[in-house]
């Protein structure tokens, strides 16, 4: 993009691409203030429509000169066809040595690293729920909020009428009572989170009928829950 901008006059439709950088920038400028991690409030992602368009732009620039570069250098037909290979050869290693130096700056410590496993998280839960089939079922998981039913509820269905299984978190023993009558057509798992197991997922009793369900968690206390 720098090299584009750069490199003298610009198309109407380039211009109108930076005027939606410029805009973005100064509509979120404000922003400034807001704290937090790195991807909450941030406004750089809104510009990656004329980035893009504007690299592309750049990508065929240096394309068309490098083809007038090579045609001004050879007339001879075979001579013509080789500079012609050798000029697109030189400027696509140079846009995929630009993109190779992009995907190494974008994809640092952060995306690698630091959220595997971040604060506890991990999509253990669904091998569980893939080795037990749980299929259409609502999984009552016990444990933290976070990490244990956290790692779970992002499984959640949008729709939980779909043929996938539903995670609550433990509560009292008139809330789950509550939740397993609203899903009483389906099979209920109670399962340890790994904050309660003490070494992962675990299904401590599954699947039950209602009745059953409903059994189990009239023998339930509620100071028995985690805090």
């Amino acid at each position: 993009v720098y090299l584009f901008v750069l490199r003298g006059p610009l198309a109407r439709a380039d211009k109108l691409m930076l005027s939606v950088v410029a805009f973005t920038w100064l509509a979120y400028f404000f922003n400034y203030f807001s704290g937090g991690p790195d991807f909450g409030a941030r406004y750089w992602f809104l510009m990656i429509v004329p980035f893009v368009a504007l690299t592309a732009r750049g990508t065929l620039t240096l394309g068309s000169q490098s083809d007038e570069s090579a045609a001004a250098s050879s007339s001879h037909t075979l001579s013509h066809t080789l500079s012609h290979t050798l000029s697109q050869t030189r400027w696509l290693t140079a846009v995929a040595l630009a993109t190779i130096g992009g995907v190494c700056v974008f994809m640092p410590w952060r995306a690698i690293d630091k959220y595997w496993h971040y604060r506890g998280m991990t999509p253990a839960i669904a091998t569980l729920a893939r080795e037990r089939n749980f299929s259409r079922s609502l999984v009552i998981v016990a444990g933290r909020e976070a990490p244990d039913y956290a790692s779970a509820a992002t499984y959640n269905p949008l729709d939980v009428g779909d043929a996938l299984p539903v995670y609550a978190h433990e509560n009292s023993a008139a809330i789950d009572s509550a939740l397993v009558n609203a899903f009483a057509d389906r099979p209920v798992w109670f399962v340890d989170g790994p904050t309660k197991s003490g070494h992962g997922y675990m299904v401590r009793a599954g699947p039950l009928s209602t009745a059953e369900a409903l059994q189990r968690i009239g023998t339930k206390r509620d100071d028995q829950l985690p805090r």
